[in-house]
């Protein structure tokens, strides 16, 4: 079956239909997480219990398939047999659930097609670029890194799960997404630098795969090799495909919202230039002749007003590249200091280790001493 075309009819307004309808599920599901978090002085902490909710059969399933993959992007990923097993487990779960029955309803397919289209396209592994075996699932919800920069990583739960390893968290913009909140950040992730993330926070990972695979198959039927998808004024969906559009790299969430304005406040210091000693104005008064020229005949200016809410547009738009720009900054000087505590660290080891080599000499010297006293 010609894929393509038989999703064709998967049209923009169907599609944001079908998210509308996941994240209902996902929010009146008995398995549905509240997820409450707090932000301080750089720190992201979680403030509500969530071992209920990841010990659930399906939250297990998924789960256990986050640590089958090698997130160096210089190493190649294999399934084992008992990973593939694994993934056939979650897909097996994932294709009873109501709401993946009504989406292959609402895009006329079978369920079997669409859960093999899943793992065809989300978990087979296949090479990026002079990147070694990888794939989207891993990409999207592990996050990779390649020397010492962090790549995709869009999924809360392995945020949640890694969140000792989560250093300089730099809050960018959040937003409400119903009752789930799509958090925008950067961050220092196991000593890699992530300058950019997003992700939904709370949403069930099954609801998750269900979206993005979605937006996979709008773009894919459409012919986009890349995709920034507005899912309303606030919110849209970006993807990306490599390989010349056939295989699914990433897609994840972005506020299109400017975000507030947290600039530090003005600390310039006091102006503390010496006062006007001009000398006074000893110019001769002005004798021109008078203005004889006749009145102005012209027209009234009929042109419209300013469009002052499209400066105020343009303004805030600035203001939050701005911002951005600062939040990039921060993030690189961070970065810097991680290099030099730990080039520090390694001069205090060589530091460390000469002075042990110059105690041994000393001993050496010792010895030699006194074996020269016996002889002599």
């Amino acid at each position: 079956m010609d894929l393509k075309k038989e999703w064709m009819k998967l049209t923009k307004e169907k599609l944001i239909n079908l998210i509308k309808q996941l994240i209902s599920s996902n929010n009146n599901s008995d398995d549905y997480l509240f997820t409450k978090y707090e932000i301080k002085d750089s720190e992201f902490s979680f403030t509500n219990e969530t071992n209920k909710y990841f010990n659930t059969p399906d939250m297990q399933s998924f789960i256990n398939l986050l640590n089958n993959y090698n997130s160096n992007m210089k190493e190649s990923d294999n399934y084992t047999d008992e990973e593939n097993k694994e993934i056939d487990k979650f897909l097996c779960k994932l294709s009873e659930k109501d709401f993946f029955k009504y989406i292959c309803t609402e895009i006329s397919t079978e369920i079997d097609i669409f859960r093999k289209f899943i793992r065809d396209n989300l978990f087979n592994l296949t090479s990026v670029g002079k990147n070694n075996n990888t794939c989207a699932f891993e990409h999207i919800f592990l996050g990779e890194f390649k020397d010492d920069n962090e790549k995709g990583f869009h999924n809360w739960i392995q945020f949640y799960s890694n969140k000792d390893l989560i250093k300089n968290f730099n809050l960018i913009n959040q937003i409400k997404f119903d009752k789930l909140s799509i958090v925008d950040f950067g961050m220092i992730y196991d000593g890699k630098t992530k300058p950019r993330c997003s992700m939904i926070f709370g949403i069930h990972p099954m609801i998750e795969i269900c979206i993005y695979t979605l937006i996979y198959i709008y773009a894919y039927s459409n012919g986009h090799k890349e995709l920034k998808f507005d899912f309303d004024d606030s919110i849209g969906f970006q993807l990306y495909t490599v390989n010349n559009g056939e295989s699914f790299r990433t897609c994840y969430p972005f506020i299109k919202k400017t975000p507030p304005n947290n600039l530090p406040p003005n600390n310039l210091p006091p102006n503390n230039l010496p006062p006007n000693n001009l000398p006074p104005n000893n110019l001769p008064p002005n004798n021109l002749p008078p203005n004889n020229l006749p009145p102005n005949n012209l027209p009234p200016n009929n042109l419209p007003s300013n469009n002052t809410k499209q400066v105020k547009n343009e303004l805030e738009t600035k203001l939050a590249e701005t911002e951005l720009k600062l939040a990039e900054t921060e993030l690189k000087l961070t970065k810097t200091k991680t290099k030099l505590a730990e080039t520090e660290l390694k001069l205090t080891k060589t530091e460390t280790k000469l002075a042990e080599t110059e105690l041994k000499l000393t001993k050496t010297k010792t010895k030699l001493t006194e074996i020269k006293l016996i002889l002599f």
